[in-house]
């Protein structure tokens, strides 16, 4: 824990809208500090002028993975506690001992914030206190407008998944003729369905919001 009693924490995505929704989450709690950090470069710089107490990890950026992170970290801080962030399902072996020695939890995307604080807690244990969120007018107004949103991207996902299942008839009713045809029929197949991904995710995202 830092001289000044403040738990620091020290957020790294090269996500943008990633950073910014952990950062906004924890900003609500009391004597927190959240810094950021878009890249693996930068992470290790401000761990050593900043002495985080924890870094909340990505693991696939660019210039350096979070594993590369962690490597690079431990030379010089072995007390920063790491949570790993993964959009990944299993970890490689031959990144399983660097999980085992180095990380206090690993969480997988998209990111459940409700869970992330609560390892947060209990990690930090009497030095985390909690800053309830107030309930103002704005805070009820936002809301409304996340249900909407919501809808909105179940209307989306729906479309998409029409979509998909119009291009599929097409490819096994023979429609597509050419090799062209083929070809362009699977990428626009891997496009629609990482968009459909991609929404999913937003999905959770603004099922967090609605929760705050």
């Amino acid at each position: 824990m830092n001289n000044l009693n403040i738990y620091k924490i020290l957020i790294v995505d090269d996500e943008e809208v990633t950073r910014d929704y952990v950062r906004k989450y924890f900003e609500k709690r009391h004597n927190i500090e959240i810094f950021c950090a878009a890249d693996g470069q930068a992470a290790i710089e401000l761990t050593k002028s900043m002495c985080p107490d924890l870094l909340v990890l990505d693991i696939q950026m660019p210039k350096l993975s979070g594993w590369d992170v962690i490597k690079e970290v431990r030379k010089f801080n072995l007390l920063v506690k790491i949570i790993v962030v993964t959009g990944q399902m299993v970890v490689e072996e031959e990144n399983q001992g660097l999980v085992s020695k180095h990380v206090v939890a690993l969480f997988h995307k998209p990111l459940r914030l409700k869970e992330l604080f609560e390892k947060v807690q209990e990690i930090a244990g009497s030095n985390f206190q909690i800053l309830e969120p107030c309930n103002t007018e704005a805070s009820v107004a936002r809301r409304p407008e996340a249900g909407e949103i919501a809808h909105s991207l179940a209307n989306i996902h729906n479309k998409i998944r029409i979509g998909c299942d119009g291009l599929v008839c097409d490819y096994e009713d023979g429609l597509l003729k050419t090799k062209s045809d083929a070809e362009l029929f699977q990428e626009s197949l891997k496009i629609l369905k990482n968009v459909m991904s991609l929404v999913d995710e937003a999905g959770a995202v603004v099922d967090e919001v609605r929760k705050l």
